[in-house]
C-alpha cells in the first residue's frame, strides 16, 4: 500500500476501505506549510510537522484519521499488510 496523500481541513481516513498493516509509515515533507494531525474518527490531536514522520504497527488505515490544522498538505504513506 503506498499513497500520496492530499490532507485538507476535513478529517479523512488513510484508506476508504479496511486495511490491515504490520506496519505504516506517515512522512509529511519539509515543504508542507503547516502540520498533519493524526488520529482516529473523532479526535485527532497527534502532531506530524513538516519534515516529519510517525510509524505505527499493527493497524488498520480505515482506522486512522488525518487533517491539516491549515490549507492543504502532503502526505506519504506507505503500509505492508498482515
Amino acid at each position: 500500500f503506498v499513497e500520496n496523500l492530499s490532507v485538507g481541513t476535513t478529517a479523512t481516513a488513510l484508506s476508504s476501505s479496511t486495511y490491515y498493516a504490520d506496519e505504516v509509515t506517515l512522512y509529511a515533507p519539509s515543504s508542507n506549510t503547516a502540520n498533519i494531525l493524526v488520529g482516529s474518527s473523532t479526535s485527532q490531536v497527534f502532531p506530524l510537522p513538516p519534515g516529519s514522520s510517525l510509524t505505527l504497527k499493527k493497524v488498520n488505515l480505515a482506522q486512522i484519521y488525518v487533517v491539516s490544522s491549515s490549507g492543504t498538505q502532503t502526505l506519504y504513506v506507505i503500509a505492508g499488510g498482515y
